[in-house]
């Protein structure tokens, strides 16, 4: 065998390993790749879950609002239309208000109802002890308003969806 046939050999071995490592280093990025774009799908697939859960929790929790909101400003709007502030009726919507005001509504309004709340539960608190004797026109005039401010205040904060801040997970 000649030298340049040993050469010639030598340097075809040489090839064809260099040609394997290529081939196997080209199979494993392309595996690398598979993977990370596995990867990719997974964490999307997390992601759209997440957001469905969330969108879930949401729309459970406006529900739940809004059906408080609804209660609040009947309640509201009984009390201030009222005629006979010691009739049966009255006083149960006065009892209702207090139960709406100190727990049920305080679980899911927001910072904006929750202030006009408790605008408007000073000046109910205000009548309640004079016994909603001898209410002026000035008075009642407040008391439309207050209700009115509640109203509107509701009705914007029904608007959103989002969670109050209470309600938010802290990241």
């Amino acid at each position: 065998m000649t030298q340049s046939e040993l050469i010639i050999k030598s340097l075809t071995s040489v090839v064809t390993l260099a040609g394997i490592l290529i081939g196997v280093y080209q199979f494993n990025k392309g595996q690398r790749k598979l993977q990370e774009n596995e990867l990719e799908q997974r964490a999307f697939e997390l992601k759209k879950i997440h957001l469905g859960n969330q969108f879930e929790a949401i729309s459970k929790f406006k529900e739940i609002q809004s059906i408080k909101y609804k209660e609040t400003t009947e309640t509201i709007s009984s009390i201030i239309y009222a005629d006979d502030y010691q009739s049966k009726e009255c006083k149960h919507a006065l009892k209702r208000f207090w139960q709406l005001y100190w727990v049920e509504l305080s679980a899911v309004e927001d910072r904006e109802v929750e202030a006009k709340m408790v605008e408007l539960g000073e000046f109910i608190k205000k009548l309640q002890k004079v016994n909603f004797k001898n209410i002026s026109t000035n008075d009642k005039k407040q008391l439309y308003s207050l209700g009115y401010s509640v109203a509107q205040t509701i009705k914007k904060s029904s608007k959103t969806w989002e969670l109050p801040e209470g309600f938010k997970k802290q990241e």
